[in-house]
């Protein structure tokens, strides 16, 4: 890889977390869902993710597809466990409005990563960012589900302490994991 023969003996060590900002004084850089609090980090504005809905075919063919957002209060909705039990969702359709529609099922997990294994696994009607469920509903390996509905936009910001985001190394992994959130932002 070209950028990494530009940095001899670069390592990166990627520690994924929850919801709250890393305390390791020892990271340089980490992504942050939503307006970071004021403070001697230097934030650097990459866009914003919207998530949408998706289920897998297996699961559409037995339990069918939501044509409505009312429709999802009869489906399995992998819920998140973030600031309590998410028993809501709020979607924005094509015009801008809210629309928020109580949910129920059998899942929830405070990890994404298991939140996503479910949905990949047939068990409900789950969110991802987007530009991944376009990317699945093409190859077929998810279907969108309500697809003119996303949540409100999410800013996604870099994050670094003040004192390293001028270091070269730090600026070349930056400029890395710029191209890596672009994976999920679809929103400037």
């Amino acid at each position: 890889d070209p950028h990494q023969a530009a940095q001899p003996g670069l390592e990166v060590q990627l520690l994924v977390g929850g919801a709250t900002a890393p305390t390791h004084a020892s990271l340089d850089l980490w992504f942050h869902f939503g307006r970071p609090r004021a403070s001697a980090l230097v934030a650097r504005r990459l866009g914003g993710a919207a998530w949408a809905l998706a289920a897998t075919p297996a699961y559409t063919a037995r339990r069918g597809t939501p044509r409505t957002v009312a429709d999802l209060a009869g489906h399995e909705c992998l819920r998140g466990l973030r600031e309590g039990r998410e028993r809501q969702w709020t979607l924005v359709d094509g015009r801008g409005r809210a629309h928020t529609v109580a949910v129920g099922g059998q899942l929830e997990a405070d990890d994404p990563h298991v939140l996503a294994a479910a949905l990949y696994g047939g068990l409900g009607v789950g969110m991802r960012p987007a530009p991944e469920i376009e990317r699945e509903a093409r190859a077929g390996r998810l279907v969108e589900i309500l697809p003119s509905y996303r949540t409100e936009v999410i800013p996604v910001y870099l994050l670094s302490p003040r004192a390293r985001a001028r270091l070269p190394r730090v600026r070349l992994v930056a400029a890395l994991m710029a191209e890596v959130g672009r994976t999920i932002i679809d929103a400037a």
